[in-house]
Protein backbone atom coordinates (compact mmCIF):
# COMPACT_ATOMS: atom_id res chain seq x y z
CA UNK A 1 0.00 0.00 0.00
CA UNK A 2 1.15 3.58 -0.95
CA UNK A 3 2.34 5.35 2.05
CA UNK A 4 -0.24 7.63 4.48
CA UNK A 5 -2.58 4.91 3.69
CA UNK A 6 -4.60 4.05 6.63
CA UNK A 7 -7.46 1.13 7.91
CA UNK A 8 -9.99 -0.22 10.48
CA UNK A 9 -10.62 -3.98 10.05
CA UNK A 10 -13.50 -5.27 12.54
CA UNK A 11 -15.66 -8.78 13.16
CA UNK A 12 -16.55 -11.26 10.58
CA UNK A 13 -15.16 -9.44 7.44
CA UNK A 14 -15.81 -5.69 8.06
CA UNK A 15 -12.92 -3.81 7.04
CA UNK A 16 -12.38 -0.13 5.79
CA UNK A 17 -8.73 1.07 3.91
CA UNK A 18 -8.50 4.90 3.43
CA UNK A 19 -5.91 5.28 0.22
CA UNK A 20 -4.98 9.35 -0.10
CA UNK A 21 -2.80 8.78 -3.07
CA UNK A 22 -5.77 6.92 -5.04
CA UNK A 23 -8.07 9.08 -4.01
CA UNK A 24 -10.07 6.46 -2.90
CA UNK A 25 -12.27 4.82 0.24
CA UNK A 26 -12.90 0.79 0.43
CA UNK A 27 -15.40 -0.73 2.14
CA UNK A 28 -16.19 -4.32 2.88
CA UNK A 29 -19.45 -4.66 5.17
CA UNK A 30 -20.82 -8.44 6.20
CA UNK A 31 -24.03 -9.24 7.71
CA UNK A 32 -23.06 -10.57 11.22
CA UNK A 33 -26.15 -11.11 12.67
CA UNK A 34 -26.80 -13.79 10.14
CA UNK A 35 -23.12 -15.46 11.34
CA UNK A 36 -21.77 -14.43 7.88
CA UNK A 37 -18.29 -14.55 7.93
CA UNK A 38 -15.23 -13.42 5.42
CA UNK A 39 -11.58 -14.32 5.91
CA UNK A 40 -9.57 -11.31 5.38
CA UNK A 41 -6.94 -12.98 2.91
CA UNK A 42 -10.42 -13.06 0.96
CA UNK A 43 -11.06 -9.47 0.97
CA UNK A 44 -7.23 -8.43 0.80
CA UNK A 45 -7.81 -10.07 -2.35
CA UNK A 46 -10.73 -8.46 -3.92
CA UNK A 47 -9.23 -4.90 -2.61
CA UNK A 48 -6.07 -6.22 -5.10
CA UNK A 49 -8.22 -6.53 -8.18
CA UNK A 50 -10.16 -3.32 -7.43
CA UNK A 51 -6.21 -1.56 -6.85
CA UNK A 52 -5.18 -3.35 -10.30
CA UNK A 53 -8.72 -2.14 -12.21
CA UNK A 54 -8.62 1.54 -10.89
CA UNK A 55 -7.79 3.78 -13.60
CA UNK A 56 -5.52 6.54 -12.57
CA UNK A 57 -6.51 10.10 -12.65
CA UNK A 58 -5.26 12.37 -15.39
Amino acid sequence: MPAGTYSARGAGGQWMEVIPERNMVFVHLVDTYVKNNVAFEDIGTLLQMVLDSKIEDN
